[in-house]
């Protein structure tokens, strides 16, 4: 790159990452079609609120499926947790292997905007009081359950 085309890409990196770190704003990262998407909302967004809450009060769903078909291949298990770095926050889905306790161990499933202190494929532990979105996917019957926030979000897209 020539030293004007860096300067560029640092200034407006340098204004994102301050337009990312208002009080009010986070980062939403959600997968659709294969390829990632990022909608921001205020951390008091009421709508989101509640569809984290009715993912919570729903997660034993969630559990009773994994502990039955989580050898399955035709299943596969997601979370959606905050990830911070530097004042930024950014919510993302990632792909649940084991749950001991209260703690679910899963890989990271998207590619981090704006969080760089993880990247996708990390190994990451998820406390289950974390958990603001669940997806269940049956490729056998090609269905999803849960993932509660899916219609809420493609609306601000």
């Amino acid at each position: 790159m020539y030293p004007r085309t860096i300067a560029i890409v640092v200034i407006l990196m340098s204004l994102a990452a301050c337009n990312n770190n208002q009080e009010d704003n986070g980062t939403v990262t959600f997968n659709k079609d294969s390829s990632d998407r990022t909608v921001k909302l205020s951390k008091h967004d009421r709508r989101f609120l509640d569809l984290q809450d009715s993912a919570q009060s729903q997660l034993h769903q969630f559990l009773d499926s994994f502990r039955i078909k989580s050898t399955d291949n035709d299943y596969e298990f997601l979370v959606k947790s905050a990830f911070s770095d530097s004042g930024l926050t950014e919510h993302m889905w990632s792909y649940v292997y084991d749950i001991n306790g209260n703690n679910f161990e899963a890989i990271l499933g998207n590619e981090p905007f704006t969080v760089q202190n993880i990247i996708e494929g990390d190994s990451v532990i998820i406390k289950s009081t974390a958990i603001e979105d669940w997806m269940i996917i049956d490729h056998k019957r090609e269905k999803k359950y849960g993932h509660f926030s899916q219609e809420y979000l493609k609306s601000l897209e």
